[in-house]
C-alpha cells in the first residue's frame, strides 16, 4: 500500500491524510454541518491515483515517457476519485442527493474551474473508470480505505460504476427543482471546494507539517497605546479633537455588539476611519474569542491597491509585527514573500505564494476584486481563500466603489454570511450607500461629526467649461499660491490640461501628473512627492487619486461624474484642515461627455440633477445630499439579477451572464505592457528573458515568483484599441519597449503614447 504515490516521494495515504488534516484544522463552527462531506471529499480526492495507469505515469522519470502517458485518459483520476467517493457517500447516506452533488463537483474539478454540473457522464467514460478500477489491487484499495476510516469495497464499486449511467440520470432530474432564490447550495459548494483545493495544494506543495500556525492573539488595545504614545488625546487642534470624539464614540458603542450582522461606520473623510476600524475589528475579535471561543480572521478590503500599501505600514506603525501569519496584504502587485519570525519557518517564493494566495494569516489587507471574487466565481485560483471568509470580521472600506448595479448581489451574499456563517462585517463610508441592509450603528448620528465639518465648500457650475476656461482657473489660484488638484474623466483629458498648464509654467510649482498610463512605480513615487514637496503642487489626475489617498490640497476641481466620486475628491481637499476653507468646484467639462463616456447615464444624470438643487453646499450636507442621491439610484438603476439567477442555479459557466463572467471592475479589453524606464527596469527584464532557459516548469515559475513584484512594477495595461493605433514590439503576448525604444511609445512624464 505504501508503495502506491501521490506525488513524487509522497504516500497516497500520507496525502489523504495531510489534506483532510490540514482542511478540517480551520472549519469554523457555522459549516459543522459539512464536516462529514469536507472529509469524504478529503480522503477520497485522489483516490484514483491507486490506479496502476497513473502509477506508472507518476513514477515515469523520462519526460517525454510522462508527456505521451499524461494524454492517455487512463492517467486521469479526478472523475474516478469523484466517483468512488460518490459511491461512498451514498453507501453511508442513500439519500443524501444534495450533498452529493457538492461532493462529486468539489472532487471532479478540483484540479481546475467549477462548471455548471450536467452529471453527464458517458459510457466511455464508464468503460475508462472500470478498467482504471480493475488495475487496482482489490487488497491495497481495502488497506487504503481502513488506513483513513472509510470503507472501500472493490467488486461494490464496480457494481456501482456499472449502474452510474442510471444514478447520474436520476441527478440530473433533481437538478432543474433548483430556484432563484436559494444560494445555500451554491454557497457550501464553494466552500468545500475551496477547503479542498486550499489544503491539496498547501499539503502537496508544502507539507502538513510545515503549514504555519498563526500566534493568534493581537493584543486588543494597540490602536488605544498607539493613539496614547502618539499624543493625540492631548491635542486641542480641531480636527484631531473631532477624531477623538468620534473614535470614543464608535468604540463604546461596538462594545454593545452581541451578535453577527452589518454594522456601519459612517464618518467623514480624513476622520480617522482607519484606525478607528481597525481598533474597533481588533476589540470585537478578543471579545468573539471570550464569548464564542474561535479567533476570527480579519480581513480589510479596499477598493484600491496604493490604498492597501499606505493602510498596511499604518498597521505596522501601531506595533503588529511584521510576521505574515500575523499579518499579510494580498494584491497582484504584492511581494510575494511570507515572512516569519522564527528561522525554522522561512519558505520558497512558490510556497509563499500558496500561503499568500490562502490568506494564511490573522489580519488580511486586500482588494475588492480578490474579496468578491473569492465569493462569487468558479475559478479555481480565486476560490482557494474562500474558505477564509466564513466567520470571519471583514472590513469594507468604501464600499460605493462596488458598482451600483450590483448591490442586490452582494446584498445577498453578505447577509448569507452574516446569518448562516457567523460574518461580522463592518461597513466604512463617507457617503452614505443604501447597498447592504444595516444591523447597526457604530456612530448614532454621523450628522453630528459631518455638521462640524467646515473644511470645504462645494460649488457647482452647472454651464459647461472648455479646457482652456479650467486651465485659466487654476493658473489664477496658482498665482494666489494655492495648491490645486485638478481630477478629470480621461486620460486624454489629464494629459491635454497638464500640457496646456506646463507650456507657461511657474516657477515653484511642481506640476504633477497621474494616471495609469505611468508605470506604478513611479505613480507611487509622485503620490509621496505631492506630500513631500515644500512648493506650490498642482495635481492632474483621473480618479484613482480619490479613494483613500492621504493628500491634501487647497482646492479641487472635479469634472462632473457620480455624486459620491465628487465626493471622494472633495476629501482631498483642506483634508487635515490646514486652511480656513477649501473650495470643491465641479464643472461640465465640454458639457460633460467625458462623463458619460466612462459612467452610467443615469449616475451622471442623478448627480446634475442633485448639483443643480444644491448648487453650493458646505461639508456638513454632504452626508444628507448623499443619502438623497442614493435613495434615488436605488429607484432608478436596474439591478443586473441575471448573476443571482445564476449563483441559485449553478450556472457556472453557461452564457453571457454566467458566474464566471462577474466582474467586480469591469475591464475592457487590454493588453499589458512592460515599459523600461530605467536601468532597474532593464536588469528585471533580462531577469525575465532569462527564465525561457530554465526548462523545468515548476522551477521556471519559482524564478518568476521571485521578480514577480519587481516586474510588475513596470507594467501598464493598455485598451487593444488604443494599443493598435501605436503597438508595440511583441515578446509572445508581453508587449515590450526597451529605453531604446521608449521615445515613441512612452513619455517619462505622462506615460503611455
Amino acid at each position: 500500500m505504501f508503495n502506491i504515490i501521490s506525488h513524487p516521494g509522497k504516500p497516497l495515504v500520507e496525502h489523504l491524510w495531510g489534506v483532510t488534516n490540514i482542511a478540517l484544522a480551520d472549519m469554523p463552527l457555522t459549516c459543522k454541518h459539512l464536516t462529514d462531506v469536507v472529509a469524504t471529499a478529503t480522503k477520497l480526492h485522489d483516490i484514483g491515483k491507486a490506479n496502476a495507469f497513473f502509477q506508472k505515469y507518476i513514477k515515469e522519470t523520462n519526460a517525454s515517457a510522462r508527456k505521451s502517458m499524461h494524454n492517455d485518459k487512463h492517467t486521469h483520476h479526478a472523475k474516478v476519485s469523484a466517483v468512488i467517493a460518490l459511491y461512498s457517500w451514498l453507501d453511508r447516506h442513500p439519500q443524501s442527493y444534495r450533498e452529493a452533488v457538492i461532493l462529486y463537483m468539489a472532487i471532479e474539478k478540483h484540479h481546475g474551474n467549477l462548471k455548471k454540473p450536467r452529471f453527464d457522464i458517458t459510457k466511455e467514460d464508464v468503460d475508462i473508470m472500470k478498467r482504471q478500477l480493475a488495475s487496482i489491487n482489490p487488497e491495497d484499495l481495502q488497506l487504503i480505505g481502513e488506513h483513513i476510516g472509510i470503507r472501500l469495497d472493490h467488486s461494490e464499486i464496480t457494481t456501482f460504476i456499472d449502474k452510474l449511467l442510471r444514478l447520474t440520470a436520476k441527478i440530473r432530474a433533481m437538478l432543474p427543482t433548483l430556484t432563484d432564490d436559494d444560494i445555500e447550495l451554491y454557497m457550501d459548494i464553494n466552500y468545500v471546494f475551496s477547503v479542498l483545493i486550499n489544503a491539496d495544494k498547501l499539503d502537496a506543495g508544502i507539507g502538513e507539517e510545515r503549514i504555519p500556525t498563526s500566534m493568534a492573539w493581537i493584543q486588543p488595545n494597540l490602536v488605544d497605546l498607539y493613539r496614547l504614545n502618539q499624543g493625540w488625546l492631548d491635542t486641542i487642534e480641531p480636527m484631531s479633537v473631532l477624531r477623538n470624539e468620534l473614535y470614543d464614540e464608535a468604540i463604546i458603542k461596538s462594545k454593545l455588539i452581541y451578535k453577527a450582522g452589518v454594522y456601519s461606520l459612517n464618518v467623514p473623510t480624513g476622520s480617522g476611519k482607519t484606525l478607528t476600524a481597525t481598533s474597533i475589528a481588533l476589540k470585537l475579535r478578543d471579545k468573539i474569542y471570550k464569548d464564542q471561543g474561535y479567533l476570527p480572521r480579519i480581513i480589510y478590503a479596499l477598493p484600491f491597491t496604493s490604498i492597501i500599501e499606505q493602510n498596511y505600514k499604518v498597521m505596522h506603525n501601531i506595533g503588529i509585527p511584521e510576521d505574515s501569519r500575523i499579518l499579510l496584504k494580498h494584491h497582484h502587485l504584492s511581494e510575494v514573500a511570507y515572512n516569519t519570525e522564527e528561522d525554522e519557518l522561512q519558505y520558497t517564493t512558490e510556497e509563499s505564494s500558496l500561503l499568500i494566495e490562502a490568506w494564511q494569516s490573522e489580519m488580511v489587507f486586500t482588494t475588492f476584486v480578490q474579496l468578491f471574487h473569492a465569493l462569487i466565481s468558479n475559478k479555481n485560483r480565486m476560490l482557494k481563500k474562500n474558505n477564509k471568509t466564513y466567520g470571519s470580521i471583514i472590513i469594507l472600506d468604501e464600499i460605493q466603489a462596488v458598482p451600483l448595479r450590483y448591490w442586490e448581489l452582494i446584498n445577498r451574499i453578505l447577509r448569507y454570511m452574516v446569518e448562516k456563517h457567523n460574518t461580522y462585517i463592518i461597513m466604512v463610508t463617507a457617503s452614505k450607500p443604501t447597498m447592504i441592509d444595516v444591523d447597526g450603528y457604530l456612530v448614532t448620528e454621523p450628522q453630528y461629526y459631518f455638521g462640524k465639518m467646515k473644511r470645504v465648500n462645494v460649488v457647482f457650475e452647472p454651464a459647461p467649461i472648455t479646457m482652456e476656461d479650467l486651465v485659466e482657473d487654476i493658473n489664477t489660484d496658482i498665482s494666489s499660491g494655492k495648491s490645486v488638484l485638478a481630477v478629470l474623466n480621461t486620460k486624454k483629458c489629464v494629459k491635454e490640461c497638464y500640457n496646456l498648464l506646463t507650456q507657461n509654467s511657474k516657477e515653484g510649482v511642481d506640476y504633477i501628473f497621474l494616471t495609469t498610463d505611468i508605470v506604478p512605480s513611479e505613480r507611487l513615487q509622485r503620490i509621496k512627492d505631492i506630500n513631500n514637496s515644500k512648493n506650490i503642487k498642482v495635481v492632474i489626475s483621473t480618479q484613482m487619486i480619490e479613494a483613500g489617498v492621504d493628500i491634501d490640497l487647497d482646492v479641487v476641481y472635479r469634472d462632473i461624474a457620480p455624486f459620491d466620486s465628487i465626493m471622494q475628491s472633495a476629501g482631498r481637499c483642506n483634508r487635515h484642515f490646514r486652511n480656513k476653507k477649501g473650495t470643491v468646484y465641479v464643472f461640465c467639462l465640454d458639457n460633460g461627455k467625458y462623463a458619460y463616456q466612462i459612467y452610467d447615464q443615469i449616475l451622471v444624470n442623478t448627480s446634475i440633477s442633485i448639483l443643480r438643487k444644491y448648487k453650493e453646499f458646505e461639508e456638513h450636507m454632504f452626508l444628507s445630499i448623499s443619502d438623497e442621491y442614493f435613495n434615488i439610484l436605488k429607484t432608478r438603476l436596474q439591478q443586473n439579477k441575471e448573476y443571482l439567477s445564476s449563483i441559485c442555479r449553478l450556472n457556472y459557466n453557461d452564457g453571457d451572464n454566467a458566474i464566471d463572467k462577474f466582474r467586480i471592475i469591469e475591464d475592457d479589453d487590454k493588453s499589458e505592457v512592460f515599459i523600461e524606464v530605467d536601468e532597474d527596469a532593464a536588469y528585471i527584464f533580462r531577469e525575465f528573458r532569462e527564465l525561457g532557459f530554465i526548462s523545468d516548469r515548476k522551477k521556471r515559475k519559482e524564478a518568476f515568483l521571485k521578480i514577480k513584484n519587481r516586474f510588475l512594477q513596470y507594467i501598464i495595461p493598455i485598451n487593444n484599441k488604443r494599443l493598435a493605433k501605436n503597438p508595440p514590439p511583441m515578446i509572445g503576448e508581453l508587449g515590450y519597449v526597451s529605453s531604446e525604444q521608449r521615445q515613441g511609445f512612452y513619455d517619462m512624464v505622462t506615460g503611455y503614447i
